[in-house]
């Protein structure tokens, strides 16, 4: 049998070769192209989720005086100024271009925490929220609070000496020391057990409601010397309702409101006795744990929880200053009140702090 030719196999040209690598090197480059355009859109997509997530967070704690000018940008540089103190916790998330910056409130120690603002880098933060009652800038502060040498204050009472604050078994004569906010003890003289003091200038002596334990303290009010010795004793008379809380002298009569609201005006006898019942006036405090009274020169003034009315001698209320204004989240805890000529003086137990309030507060 004839067997089939066989052709030889001819070597494949250079032309041949050169075609095939083109098409692979494309094939490549095209492929490249490919992935890098995926590659592209994926960033691109998780670069806009990104900018479109909430803003960054960062807690900032300071404090600012009236004169210093406080940016987003100076915390950023900085991280502290020449009269502003500013602690700045660094964010987890990494920062990307065109995001938002807010400022999250701090919890402070003793101080209410800096308000949450959103602003742009170089937009000026506000200044912290203020502890006291709030005011206008350029206008008088209408209330000022003074740390106490001593915790547990019961009454406030001002005389021809100074300005005194009743503790447990102490009377402490205040000396303020305005730089540091604080008053200082310049005297202190051991006292009975006391609820409510009231200065009497022409006798010049106290005249006080005293404290448990002494069984008297339901019927009686006191005339007390400065040294804390009792010189005379007045009886409430039987129509009183309750017992003394508070007592106030206007310098003819001595004014007391009752632990049920009733305020009575009494003419007190030279020798003691029992007082005599000029007129009573029902007031709207009822059920009081520690009312405050005191005496301006033509109004009486009284504390109830946390509201200071003024009072005209018909027991009718003029108007009234909430103290919630002057110490905000704090109602309970207020004890006494005291006029010095200028200012009424309310102490908080809470806070134990002396407070001076301004009357243009009362509407």
């Amino acid at each position: 049998m004839k067997q089939p030719r066989k052709e030889p196999i001819k070597p494949e040209s250079d032309d041949s070769k050169a075609q095939t690598s083109v098409a692979k090197i494309g094939l490549i480059s095209a492929i490249t192209v490919a992935v890098v355009g995926m590659i592209g859109v994926v960033l691109n997509a998780y670069i806009s989720s990104r900018a479109t997530q909430a803003p960054i967070l960062i807690p900032i704690q300071y404090t600012q005086t009236a004169e210093s000018k406080l940016t987003l940008e100076s915390i950023l540089l900085t991280e502290t100024a020449t009269t502003t103190s500013v602690s700045v916790a660094r964010p987890t998330a990494t920062m990307i271009p065109g995001a938002t910056l807010s400022a999250a409130p701090t919890a402070a120690p003793a101080t209410t925490a800096a308000p949450r603002v959103t602003a742009p880098p170089g937009t000026p933060l506000p200044t912290a929220l203020p502890t006291e009652m709030p005011v206008s800038q350029g206008t008088p502060m209408l209330a000022q609070a003074y740390r106490l040498p001593l915790t547990s204050p019961r009454d406030v009472v001002y005389t021809d000496s100074g300005l005194w604050v009743l503790f447990e078994s102490r009377l402490v004569k205040l000396e303020l020391v305005e730089t540091e906010g604080r008053f200082r003890a310049a005297e202190q003289i051991v006292f009975p057990t006391l609820r409510s003091l009231s200065w009497d200038v022409a006798r010049g002596e106290y005249w006080a409601v005293c404290g448990p334990p002494q069984w008297t303290c339901e019927t009686a009010i006191e005339l007390i010397d400065r040294a804390g010795n009792a010189t005379g004793t007045f009886t409430v008379p039987q129509t009183f309702v309750g017992y003394p809380a508070s007592v106030a002298w206007d310098g003819e009569y001595l004014w007391t409101i009752s632990d049920v609201g009733t305020l009575y005006k009494f003419q007190p006898a030279s020798n003691g006795g029992e007082l005599m019942e000029i007129d009573s006036y029902a007031t709207e405090a009822g059920g009081l744990e520690q009312p405050g009274l005191t005496w301006d020169g033509e109004h009486l003034w009284l504390l109830v929880d946390r509201l200071l009315s003024k009072l005209d001698q018909a027991g009718r209320s003029l108007c009234t200053i909430d103290l919630w204004s002057v110490s905000p989240g704090l109602p309970y805890g207020w004890r006494g009140v005291t006029w010095d000529g200028q200012f009424l003086w309310v102490a908080n137990q809470g806070t134990n702090k002396l407070y001076r309030v301004d009357l243009a507060a009362c509407q």
